[in-house]
């Protein structure tokens, strides 16, 4: 589980994809701020998250407030509504994002309790797979070629995997590529990257999809340990030919203990550490 940043301004990924649901105002804000990444060679990665509040993580994929009094019906047209407009508006604005990933780490569902997979009032599996499928298809009715990540946590635990895409499959649910989080220990990293491979082999064996990891990151104070790491799970990921996407680290311009977070890959000067030089690399 990561450490989150308390500010939720902190990146620009998060920026464009967090449900604000004041959304005519982020409708109107957004395509200013838009204009800056618009460079048509950039592959892109945009979170769509639903929560009033990004720091959500394994706490808990809570439905934000104007939606607490939805059916289950008009429920999943907000997820619809809300995805398609955060994404169209970005298209519509040079902004064409090559993966998108709808919700985050949603090891037990999301929009809880309705789109919950287990637990006190949890709607289910059934419930859960219908609004994944909501915010699926209306990425895909902006663009059909994007792909859809479903993003997990704790990429070294395989049965947390099977737990959730087996009841996403189950009821129906769709997904392009199968999305992880991996945060080691610098003491622990490498029995960590051996667990996060043999979870991708056995979801890509089992579902039938690539695999990615959206998020890693690991003690910024111990940078060169942080390359080793970085370097072998690029390895171990391209090891996979085609069913291996690749890897972003999350948050590596936080530097000087911002917001208390320390797994950034930035020394206090604000320059990169060595840790970034393991993205310059080439994996065939």
């Amino acid at each position: 589980m990561k450490q989150e940043p308390q500010d939720s301004r902190h990146n620009m990924r998060m920026m464009y994809a967090q449900a604000m649901h004041d959304k005519k105002n982020e409708m109107i804000q957004t395509p200013t701020s838009s204009q800056t990444i618009a460079k048509p060679t950039v592959k892109r990665s945009v979170w769509v998250v639903y929560p009033d509040s990004v720091r959500m993580g394994l706490s808990g994929e809570n439905k934000p407030a104007a939606w607490l009094s939805l059916n289950f019906a008009d429920l999943q047209t907000a997820v619809y509504n809300y995805t398609y407009d955060v994404i169209n508006t970005l298209e519509m604005n040079g902004v064409k994002p090559t993966w998108v990933q709808t919700g985050n780490e949603v090891n037990n569902g999301l929009l809880w309790p309705t789109g919950q997979i287990t637990g006190a009032g949890a709607g289910g599996a059934a419930n859960y797979a219908a609004l994944i499928n909501s915010g699926y298809n209306a990425v895909k009715a902006v663009d059909t070629a994007i792909k859809i990540v479903l993003h997990i946590s704790n990429g070294y635990d395989d049965n947390l995997f099977r737990f959730n895409l087996d009841a996403l499959k189950g009821g129906g649910g769709k997904w392009d590529i199968t999305g992880m989080s991996s945060y080691p220990s610098t003491s622990g990293w490498a029995a960590n990257n051996t667990s996060v491979l043999a979870t991708m082999q056995d979801v890509i064996s089992r579902y039938g999809k690539p695999v990615m990891v959206c998020e890693t990151g690991i003690d910024v104070n111990s940078a060169a340990i942080g390359q080793q790491m970085l370097t072998d799970m690029m390895t171990k990921t391209a090891s996979l030919g085609n069913n291996g996407l690749g890897l972003f680290y999350w948050e590596p311009e936080a530097y000087g203990g911002w917001q208390n977070y320390s797994l950034g890959a930035f020394d206090a000067t604000g320059k990169p550490t060595i840790a970034m030089s393991a993205f310059s690399a080439t994996f065939n």
